[in-house]
Order: structure tokens, then C-alpha cells, then sequence
């Protein structure tokens, strides 16, 4: 599919590819912990304990980009209260020490500049070469 932007600014093309899944009934577990009655995403009360190396490099790979010296995650979706969660599982299992920062749509997680290095440590062997960029990294 493609739409012409004629914006001033943009006056570019820009093409999308679109597809649609399967529902299966093994992934009924994670729609079930993190989305409530109403179908809002949520972070599960458990979620220290699913919460792995592994899938915080995922989250990096997928939500995650560098701000001018730390590391931001997109988390604009979930309310200040679940931040307060997830910060609180980063320090207290991984120990990294991070902030939430206000957006207009909501707050981010900031992984402070003096923990990149131990993330990275944490995180490198899951992390693909394709999202180095999201953490600066040039090997």
C-alpha cells in the first residue's frame, strides 16, 4: 500500500505492508496477564517474576531508544503507578537505577547514564546486532 504525504514539509511517498495473525490459544496466558477486564494494557503484579534478561533486551530491541546519554523506554501506555512497578523491578532485580519522565502522552522510563554499562552487560547476549543503534553501541 502506499499514500503520498503532500505536506509542505514531507512531499514524500511512503509505502506499508499489512497482515493480519492468528489468534491461538497458547498466547491466551499474556492477554490474560497484561490486559485487563476493559482490554487496556496492563503490567501484571507479577511481573518481577516474568520479567528475564532476555525479555528486557527484547523490550529495548522493541520500545527502547537513546536519549543524549541514557536509554529511554517507550511506556506511554501504562498509568504512573505501574512505571512506580516496573522501575522498582529494575532496581531490585537488576539493579538499575532509573526515572519516569512526564511526555505529552504519558511518562518513560529513563535508564540513567551510569547504568547503560550493566544494562548492556545484562541484556548483550539476547540483543541483536540490527538494534545496536538503540544503545549506541558500535562493534
Amino acid at each position: 500500500m502506499s499514500k503520498f504525504d503532500n505536506r509542505p514539509n514531507k512531499n514524500k511517498e511512503y509505502t506499508s505492508i499489512k497482515f493480519q495473525t492468528l489468534s491461538l490459544p497458547c498466547f491466551n496466558y499474556y492477554r490474560e496477564n497484561f490486559y485487563n477486564e476493559e482490554k487496556i494494557k496492563i503490567i501484571p503484579n507479577n511481573i518481577d517474576n516474568l520479567l528475564t534478561a532476555k525479555g528486557l533486551a527484547y523490550w529495548i530491541m522493541d520500545d527502547g531508544y537513546k536519549s543524549r546519554k541514557g536509554i529511554y523506554i517507550s511506556t506511554e501506555s501504562f498509568l504512573k503507578e505501574e512505571l512506580l512497578i516496573l522501575k522498582n523491578v529494575l532496581k531490585n532485580k537488576f539493579e538499575i537505577e532509573s526515572g519516569i519522565h512526564k511526555t505529552t502522552n504519558g511518562y518513560r522510563i529513563y535508564i540513567f547514564n551510569s547504568f547503560k554499562n550493566k544494562l548492556i552487560d545484562i541484556i548483550k547476549s539476547s540483543f541483536l546486532p540490527l538494534f545496536y543503534y538503540k544503545l549506541d553501541l558500535n562493534f
